[in-house]
């Protein structure tokens, strides 16, 4: 009932905007675009987000939603721009209601009151107050639900630019290209010419209310689209890509840590945008592709993805020893599309004949398995693709050096070449020497 209220109003009031009727002309579009269109803040940093409007044609009311991603930023507050009072017009504001978490502002809208006054110069609609939070990444800020309206109350033609806010840390730079604009020119539905018999009664509402003044500031119940008006959407800008990095508690084992909530993947657990995942040490990057589905045991979306220091690490095979051992989690969780991750290590901490390998813990079977990877002994990087999350070592053991096995075989031949020979020439001493003691002892009797 409230909603109704509130766009019964905003189209009551652009409708009292009217100047003078005339037959409609083909105008630009009237932008709409988050700005600045991408930032970079640090973690727990309070900092202001507009939306920007620059007027293809006079305007007279402006409303919109907002989504982000609730586990990088935080909602303050609505706070109304310097577009709809350019020139002395009074205005009616409502700053809509926050979500923080369903990671949405719903309803925010905004007109001019003084009759004849409208704006055809761009300015700020609103100023939205946020304050990241400890989880580094990107929050794509996308709009929706967009409708702009010319002074007889019907929506005008306009194009949207979403933006994105980057969560990071000092040292990191992040490029990502939340630019995608989608043209829209809604045609809207037939609406009644605006009368004078308009300015009691709105008739867009569901259940005619009479207003009596236009300062009241009702709190918008969610949002619902006016029948005279057609909503623009914007599709989702799925050209950014999200960096991943440490959390800055010093005392933490977490490594890598990101929200997959709104914004990132859909209610099926899908990325909607491709993901570069690094650790703050560089040491650890992993990387998954826009339209991978990423799922619990039980098939349901995930809500975060991290990476710490294994605690408890099962006994390593024979014949092989340790570097580091880490839990990729949730545990079970897996992934339609393998994840590729890139691991760096010490060159120091493989001595000579030592070489990597890359494992994980099966624990139905009770026993590591290998990993066929990628392995760079020079920039001392190995790169493999998994499917699923379960505990991850990288291990070293000894290796022949090439070439050492064909030697090592000859010399066990020359060894039994050698030992056989011998044992023939001690038979032959040992023959030798017996007939010779025969032919003596033969002589001897002949003698007698």
């Amino acid at each position: 009932m409230k909603w109704s209220i509130v766009v019964g109003l905003f189209l009551l009031i652009i409708g009292s905007c009217l100047v003078a009727a005339g037959p409609s002309r083909a105008q630009s579009p009237t932008s709409v675009s988050i700005s600045p269109s991408s930032q970079t803040v640090n973690s727990g940093q309070t900092f202001t987000v507009g939306v920007y409007v620059t007027p293809g044609e006079s305007i007279a009311g402006v409303q919109f939603d907002l989504s982000f991603n609730t586990t990088l930023l935080q909602a303050n507050s609505v706070t109304e721009g310097n577009l709809l009072n350019q020139g002395g017009c009074g205005t009616y504001f409502v700053s809509g209601t926050i979500n923080n978490i369903a990671g949405t502002i719903i309803g925010v809208v905004g007109a001019i009151t003084t009759p004849g006054c409208n704006v055809s110069n761009p300015g700020t609609f609103v100023n939205i107050n946020f304050t990241s939070r400890t989880v580094y990444g990107i929050s794509l800020l996308n709009m929706s639900n967009v409708v702009v309206g010319d002074p007889n109350g019907s929506a005008v033609s306009i194009s949207l630019t979403n933006g994105s806010v980057t969560v990071g840390a000092s040292g990191i730079i992040v490029n990502p290209t939340p630019t995608s604009t989608a043209m829209t020119t809604p045609t809207p539905a037939p609406t009644p010419t605006p009368t004078s018999t308009a300015m009691t009664t709105p008739t867009p509402a569901p259940t005619p209310t009479p207003i009596s003044t236009a300062t009241t500031t009702p709190t918008p119940a969610p949002t619902s689209t006016p029948t005279s008006t057609i909503t623009a959407t914007p599709t989702p800008n799925l050209t950014s890509t999200l960096i991943l990095t440490s959390t800055p508690a010093p005392t933490s084992k977490l490594n890598l840590e990101i929200g997959l909530g709104n914004g990132v993947t859909n209610s099926s657990g899908v990325l909607l945008q491709d993901i570069a995942a690094r650790s703050l040490d560089g040491k650890t990057t992993a990387k998954i592709s826009a339209g991978t589905q990423i799922t619990n045991p039980s098939g349901q979306p995930v809500d975060e993805i991290t990476m710490e220091a294994a605690t408890t690490i099962p006994p390593v095979p024979e014949g092989y020893f340790l570097i580091q051992a880490f839990n990729f989690g949730p545990d079970g969780t897996t992934f339609s599309s393998a994840l590729q991750i890139t691991l760096a290590y010490d060159l120091s901490q493989l001595p000579a004949g030592q070489e990597p390998v890359v494992t994980y813990y099966d624990e139905a079977a009770g026993e590591w398995r290998f990993i066929i990877g990628d392995v760079d002994t020079v920039t001392g990087t190995i790169i493999f693709s998994v499917a699923h999350f379960s505990i991850y070592a990288l291990m070293g053991h000894s290796v022949t050096p090439a070439g050492h096995e064909s030697i090592a075989l000859w010399i066990w031949i020359v060894i039994v070449f050698i030992v056989i020979l011998a044992l023939i020439v001690i038979i032959g001493l040992v023959l030798q020497r017996r007939a010779t003691v025969g032919d003596t002892s033969q002589s001897d009797s002949e003698e007698k």
